[in-house]
């Protein structure tokens, strides 16, 4: 779902990029059939974001929408002739073969229905669960050796179970984890195991 979106921010950009061609005078025949084979592409996804539910996810459907609309002022600025003249004919021919590689890929990005676009947690959930068993053997340690008796240290334990915590619910909950970096989230448990395996060395002697 995130490279999704990802995706379309950039095609808005991009668009919005392509509006900004300036030149005199051009020949817009190269330029127009380009854009009507984007528009064409655009279109052909549109119609798999409806049928593919993708109208559901509202954060996703304001950006499709703008997307449409900066389309839609392409149309207005090859269509307008005060505009038309001012368009740099080479320029806006070689960002609509790139626009249309990346409608291409917008399209195929949504050819599937949105429950299958979230993210494959397989790997997470294993990280995450070495984590949580690594500091669930610390916090034994915390309580046998007298750790709970600090109560700035117990503070600092209760945070680190809370962030653990919160973890957990970004994977479990469905509306949350389909916006999951799956790459950046499994790094970053790489780290915390690490960091959780130290810390459980650090109590596993009697507090002083």
């Amino acid at each position: 779902m995130k490279k999704i979106i990802s995706i379309l921010l950039i095609l808005v950009l991009s668009v919005g990029l392509l509006v900004g061609c300036g030149g005199s005078g051009p020949d817009l025949t190269e330029v127009t059939e380009k854009y009507n084979q984007a528009a064409d592409v655009f279109n052909e996804a549109a119609m798999l974001v409806e049928s593919n539910g993708w109208l559901d996810d509202a954060e996703f459907l304001e950006i499709h929408n703008g997307l449409a609309d900066e389309i839609e002022k392409i149309k207005t600025l090859i269509e307008d002739p005060e505009q038309a003249k001012n368009i740099d004919a080479d320029a806006m021919s070689a960002d609509l073969d790139g626009l249309i590689q990346d409608l291409e890929a917008y399209k195929e990005a949504v050819s599937v229905s949105l429950s299958d676009s979230s993210p494959d947690l397989t790997e997470v959930i294993e990280k995450y669960n070495q984590a949580a068993d690594i500091f669930n053997e610390a916090a034994k340690l915390v309580e046998a050796n007298g750790w709970l008796d600090d109560a700035e240290f117990l503070e600092i334990h209760n945070g680190i179970a809370d962030e653990i915590e919160i973890i957990k619910t970004l994977i479990e909950d469905p509306e949350q984890a389909k916006y999951i970096d799956v790459d950046a989230l499994s790094a970053d448990l790489d780290e915390l195991i690490q960091d959780l395996e130290a810390y459980k060395e650090a109590v596993s002697v009697p507090l002083e």
